[in-house]
């Protein structure tokens, strides 16, 4: 393959995928080849869409084969091939030190960053719709306010401030991943900041929230927490449900055929 540098804008809507948050079993998707000697770095579970998972450490992706090499825990090596991950591992694997590395020097097909934003178009703007209706359930459940207008000015207000918290934690895991590489403790380091992340996250918006309607910091944090909830309900049955009641691709074979495969990557 020839190897150019890689174009801005394809790397940073895989950076930005990668942002939007993340026992050996095995299959016949990976195999198992021998390295006692070779010490593991960090170690992560890799979830595989057959159901299977793995323990082991991200050590190579080849953009030849397109093939991710992981480090288990006795030191032997298993390969599995980035289709056959789960969408959170997908994630995971495009956001490792690892993959960046890989991607620096490949470049993509012609007019695939273009497939890709027309791709991520409609998902993402119903996604959009699909949080907002679920903030003013939430408002309307607790604290009885059922007008559209007002929710949305809520809504945008705290999605400002959300971003503000996601762009902060995004400069903190680069500054943890500089810092400590491939250091075993960079998994535990990088749970805690999210976990403070999302502390954050609730506690901005339940005020925003409670601060827009003259209500009670409870009475904000209960608002949130029921959109929170209506929100996972309702992703959970589109996302998952759905899809395998009507036999249509889920989440994990949409990410792949729709996101991936025009990149080159799988």
């Amino acid at each position: 393959m020839n190897r150019k540098q890689q174009r801005p804008a394809g790397r940073w809507i895989l950076i930005a995928m990668a942002l939007g948050f993340f026992g050996v079993s095995p299959s016949s998707s990976f195999a198992a080849t021998a390295d006692p000697n070779a010490a593991p770095p960090a170690v992560h579970t890799w979830r595989l869409a057959s159901g299977d998972k793995v323990e082991g450490a991200l050590v190579a992706y080849s953009m030849q084969s397109r093939i991710i090499t992981l480090q288990l825990h006795d030191g032997r090596r298993a390969h599995v091939a980035p289709r056959d991950l789960t969408a959170l591992s997908k994630l995971k694997w495009l956001a490792s030190p690892v993959f960046l590395d890989a991607l620096s020097q490949y470049r993509f097909p012609d007019g695939a960053v273009f497939h890709v934003i027309e791709g991520l178009a409609a998902p993402v703007t119903g996604a959009f719709l699909g949080v907002f209706l679920s903030f003013w359930m939430g408002v309307s459940m607790v604290i009885g306010e059922k007008k559209v207008g007002k929710a949305a000015f809520s809504f945008l207000r705290c999605v400002l401030y959300v971003a503000v918290v996601i762009v902060a934690l995004g400069f903190v895991l680069h500054a943890i991943s500089l810092s400590l590489g491939d250091s075993p403790l960079a998994p535990t380091i990088h749970g805690f900041v999210i976990v403070a992340a999302f502390v954050a996250f609730l506690l901005v918006t339940s005020f925003r929230v409670a601060s827009d309607y003259g209500e009670s910091g409870a009475m904000g944090f209960g608002a949130v927490m029921t959109g929170l909830v209506s929100g996972l309900i309702l992703a959970t049955v589109t996302l998952y449900l759905l899809p395998r009641f009507l036999e249509q691709p889920g989440l994990d074979e949409w990410f792949t055929d729709r996101l991936l495969s025009p990149l080159g990557l799988v």
